[in-house]
C-alpha cells in the first residue's frame, strides 16, 4: 500500500521490504510460526509476495522482485490449491472467493496477485481458472463464497 501511495522511497518502507526478504522461507513463502511446521503458509505468503512485487516495481529493487517471484513459484508449483504429494485439494475453502479480500487465502485473490505480477498466464493457473469459471453464474457474474 505504501508503494501505491507514493511512499516507496521512505526509509521505513525499505526496512520493511528488507525484513520481508530476509524472512522468506526456503520454499519461497513465509510463516510466522517456524516451530509448528516446515512449510510456508499460503495465508501468510500472498501479502508479502504482492508487497515485494509492488516495492520492486516502484523502486527497481531486483532483490524484492526476485523474492516475490520465488513466492509466486510456490503458488504456481501447487497450482494454487493442490498438494504436491497427492495432487489433491489442500483446503476446499480456498476455492470459494471471499469479499472483500482479507489475509485469508483463496484462489481469486491469488490470481489477482499473480496477474499483477504478470504470471496469471502460466498454465499452472488453469485449474484455479477452471474452478472460477465453474462458479460463474448464468448472468456472467460471481457470487462471493462468503464475506469477511
Amino acid at each position: 500500500m505504501c508503494c501505491r501511495l507514493g511512499l516507496a522511497a521512505d526509509r521505513r518502507v525499505q526496512v520493511l521490504a528488507e525484513a520481508l526478504i530476509g524472512w522468506q522461507w526456503p520454499d519461497g513463502g513465509w510463516n510466522c510460526d517456524p516451530a509448528a511446521t516446515r512449510r510456508s503458509s499460503f495465508h501468510e505468503s500472498l501479502a508479502p509476495a504482492w508487497a515485494l512485487h509492488e516495492y520492486g516495481q516502484a523502486t527497481g529493487d531486483t532483490t524484492a522482485r526476485d523474492t516475490a517471484g520465488r513466492a509466486a513459484e510456490l503458488f504456481l508449483t501447487h497450482r494454487l490449491f493442490r498438494s504436491l504429494a497427492t495432487g489433491q485439494m489442500i483446503n476446499r475453502a480456498w476455492l470459494a472467493p471471499r469479499y472483500p479480500p482479507y489475509w485469508q487465502y483463496d484462489i481469486l485473490h491469488a490470481l489477482l496477485v499473480l496477474s499483477r505480477m504478470g504470471k496469471a498466464v502460466d498454465p499452472r493457473t488453469g485449474d484455479a481458472l477452471d474452478e472460477l469459471e465453474r462458479r460463474r453464474r448464468p448472468d456472467g457474474r460471481w457470487q462471493p463464497g462468503g464475506y469477511w
